[in-house]
């Protein structure tokens, strides 16, 4: 693992594993960060994807003031029909706030049994952040409010590296191709081409490799929860290619597994990281805000 790293007089960095990710020290988020640390923050997750800050005790603002460092943020996401809507509205907890673009990540529920956040309890399988929309949010920024006393844990694995470890010849033959994201709400497990049309589920065709605007380096933009299909191959073919990138991306040297503590902020990059997230005691609370910066168009 590398070592320490200074960044200024007040600054350094940690790694955290040796694929992904830097703890960044001598930074007080409940203070305004002058545009050269700004600066600084967007090359640092440029190149290690992750960011951890720890020992925080910070607001909603000021959690947004750190996020626009990184870029503006990101509107609420829109239900994609009528239908959609109306299925999101009857398990919206009251308390809920269509207008607040910081969204609660929690399993709690209200007095009258609806959650009152969004993604609820259980474990969640290799995903980036809105692929499947034109212009996927960019960074990602969770912060926990309650956790459980045992798992939970948010795992980050590495793009850059996964597309480094992919066989010449299979990146020769993917080079300039793009793969369709899918987001089926309510799914488990993979995309399904044969039995729902794509009318029916939000999608976007974007790049396979894709070259990072805060980097330069080059990530493979593939996850096995929403990467359905590579252009100019058939659906077998396709999953079979998918589920070998994957099985790259997935590989425990290529991802760092973070146990939570109250005062952590991480953000990530969505263009270079997948995240995911092990079980828990189904009675236990965990809940985190989380924001999002907006993205461009990536082609």
């Amino acid at each position: 693992m590398a070592t320490q790293l200074r960044i200024s007089d007040d600054i350094d960095t940690v790694p955290l594993h040796d694929a992904i990710g830097a703890e960044v020290r001598g930074i007080d988020l409940t203070k305004p960060l002058e545009e050269p640390t700004q600066q600084m923050l967007r090359e640092l997750i440029g190149e290690y994807s992750i960011l951890l800050i720890r020992g925080q005790d910070i607001s909603e603002e000021q959690q947004f003031a750190y996020a626009r460092s990184f870029g503006p943020i990101a509107e609420r996401m829109k239900p994609a029909s009528a239908k959609q809507a109306a299925e999101q509205e009857s398990k919206r907890s009251k308390h809920f706030d269509p207008n607040n673009k910081m969204q609660m990540i929690s399993n709690k529920r209200d007095e009258d049994g609806k959650l009152i956040g969004a993604l609820g309890d259980g474990e969640m399988w290799f995903h980036t952040d809105k692929c499947y929309l034109q212009k996927p949010y960019h960074v990602s920024f969770l912060y926990p409010t309650a956790l459980p006393t045992t798992g939970g844990h948010t795992m980050f694995a590495s793009l850059y590296r996964a597309y480094d470890l992919i066989p010449k010849k299979l990146k020769e033959t993917l080079q300039g191709r793009k793969v369709l994201q899918v987001y089926d709400y309510g799914k488990e497990g993979k995309p399904d081409l044969v039995t729902k049309s794509l009318d029916d589920v939000l999608h976007y065709w974007q790049p396979l490799f894709l070259k990072n605007p805060f980097s330069g380096k080059t990530a493979v933009y593939v996850s096995r929860l929403m990467s359905a299909k590579i252009e100019g191959m058939d659906n077998d073919e396709s999953r079979r290619v998918l589920d070998d990138i994957c099985d790259i991306i997935e590989d425990k040297s290529n991802f760092y597994e973070h146990t939570w503590k109250i005062g952590d902020i991480i953000g990530w990059d969505n263009y270079s990281t997948l995240h995911a997230r092990t079980d828990w005691p189904r009675q236990q609370e965990r809940t985190f805000r989380r924001c999002l910066t907006q993205g461009d168009r990536l082609y």
